[in-house]
C-alpha cells in the first residue's frame, strides 16, 4: 500500500559534539555519511538508522551497535511497530535528496522528508522476510571485508617482523636477529642489515604500466576519490564515462599509488581490468616472487613519507613515479620467496569480486522486495 514517510517512522536531528568534546571512547560518532569519531558515551540505542542532514543528505546508515548521532544527521527515533531493518532497506529505494534544500551546503529538512509517498509492506511477518533476505547479503559483504581486513593485519605484521625487525625464520625457523644473525652496516641506508642481503631498488622489482584507454569504451575505473586511506582493499569503482580524459588501461592485480597529496595514504591492488585515472600510477611486478614485498612496502607510513619527501609542490604536492622506483631496501631472494607464498593478490581480488556481484544482487533484489514482487 502506498503511506507516507511520516506514517512509518519519526526522525530527529543529531546533538552537537566538537571534535574536542569527543573523549575517544568505543562508542562510535556518526555523522551524514559514517562514523566521524570515537566517544564515551552514547545518545541512541541500538539499532541505530540515519539520514545525511547537512553535507552528504539523505543517504541511509545502519549501525548495530550504540551511537553518539551528531548534528549533521537526522536519526530514526520511532520505528512504529515496523522492522527496523525493513525500514533501513525502504529507505534506500527513496529518493529522499529531492527535499533537500541547498543555499551553498545542502540541508535536509524532517518536515520536507515526512510527506515522501512509498510503497509500503504493511505485514511485519513480510517485513522480517525481506529484511532477512537483504540482510543475509549485507552479512556476507561484510564478512568479505573483515577477511580482507584481517589478512592485510596479518601481512603487514609479517612483514614488520621479517624486513623492519629483521625476524625472518633462520635455518632453524628461529627469528634470525634476536637468535643471534649477523648484521652488517650498509651504508646507503645507513642502518644494519642482516649479512648477505643486497641492496634493490623498487625500479628492479616493478615497472610503471602506462597504457591509454579510448575515449569511446566505457570501464570500470579507480580514481583517488574511490580509493580509500590505508587500505589495499580497493572494493569501490567509479566509471570511465565521468572522465573526458587522461585514463589509462588498467590491469587487475597491478599495484596502484595516488601520486598527489601521498599524505592521504592511497595504495592498492587493482581489482579488475578497466581503466585508471592519470593521478593514480600503476605498477607491475617484473621480478617475480616480490609482490607481496613490493604492494605491502608502498602501503607502509615509511613509503608514504619518503614519497612525500619527494614530492614536488606546497600546497597540491605532487610525486613522480620514477621518484617511487628509486626508493631502496634489503633483499634476499629466499625471504622474499617465503613471503610470496601467501596468495595476498588471488584473495583479496577474488573476494572482491565475490563482494561486488553480491551488491549487484542485493541492487536487483532490493526495488523487487520493496515493491512487493517477491513477497
Amino acid at each position: 500500500m502506498k503511506c507516507s514517510i511520516g506514517d512509518i517512522l519519526s526522525l530527529q536531528r543529531g546533538y552537537d559534539l566538537t571534535k574536542e568534546e569527543m573523549k575517544g571512547g568505543v562508542i562510535p560518532v556518526v555523522g551524514s555519511n559514517g562514523i566521524i569519531g570515537f566517544h564515551n558515551i552514547f545518545n541512541v540505542e541500538k539499532p541505530v538508522i540515519t539520514l545525511g542532514r547537512s553535507g552528504t543528505v539523505g543517504i541511509p546508515h545502519l549501525y548495530e551497535e550504540n551511537c553518539w548521532v551528531h548534528n549533521t544527521a537526522l536519526f530514526v527515533t520511532d520505528f512504529k511497530g515496523n522492522n527496523p531493518y525493513y525500514l533501513y532497506y525502504l529507505l534506500q529505494v527513496i529518493n529522499i535528496n529531492q527535499v533537500a534544500t541547498s543555499t551553498g551546503v545542502p540541508t535536509l529538512n524532517r518536515n520536507f522528508v515526512y510527506p515522501l509517498k512509498i510503497q509500503f509492506e504493511m505485514d511485519l511477518n513480510n517485513q522480517n522476510k525481506i529484511a532477512s533476505i537483504l540482510s543475509s547479503i549485507d552479512v556476507q559483504i561484510k564478512r568479505n571485508n573483515e577477511m580482507v581486513q584481517k589478512l592485510q593485519v596479518l601481512t603487514q605484521s609479517i612483514y614488520s617482523f621479517w624486513f623492519n625487525q629483521f625476524e625472518f625464520p633462520n635455518e632453524e625457523g628461529k627469528p634470525y636477529k634476536s637468535s643471534g644473525g649477523e648484521m652488517v652496516w650498509n651504508e646507503e641506508l645507513k642502518k644494519l642489515i642482516p649479512k648477505n642481503w643486497t641492496i634493490l631498488k623498487l625500479k628492479d622489482i616493478l615497472k610503471r604500466v602506462n597504457v591509454n584507454v579510448e575515449n569511446d569504451i566505457s570501464l570500470p575505473t579507480i580514481d583517488l576519490s574511490v580509493m580509500p586511506a590505508e587500505n589495499i582493499s580497493l572494493n569501490s569503482l567509479n566509471n570511465s564515462d565521468n572522465f573526458t580524459s587522461n585514463l589509462n588501461r588498467m590491469f587487475e592485480g597491478n599495484i596502484l599509488f595516488g601520486s598527489i597529496r601521498p599524505y592521504l595514504k592511497k595504495c592498492g591492488i587493482a581489482p579488475c581490468n578497466g581503466a585508471v585515472a592519470g593521478t593514480v600510477y600503476q605498477f607491475e611486478e617484473i621480478k617475480k616472487k616480490t609482490y607481496n614485498y613490493s604492494v605491502i612496502t608502498m602501503s607502509q607510513n615509511s613509503f608514504f613519507e619518503y614519497a612525500l619527501k619527494k614530492s614536488k609542490g606546497t600546497r597540491m604536492p605532487v610525486v613522480s613515479a620514477d621518484d617511487l622506483l628509486e626508493y631502496s631496501f634489503p633483499y634476499n631472494e629466499k625471504i622474499f620467496n617465503l613471503f610470496n607464498e601467501l596468495p595476498l593478490k588471488k584473495i583479496i581480488v577474488k573476494t572482491n569480486k565475490s563482494s561486488k556481484e553480491l551488491i549487484q544482487l542485493k541492487e536487483k533484489l532490493l526495488p523487487l522486495l520493496i515493491n512487493g514482487q517477491l513477497i
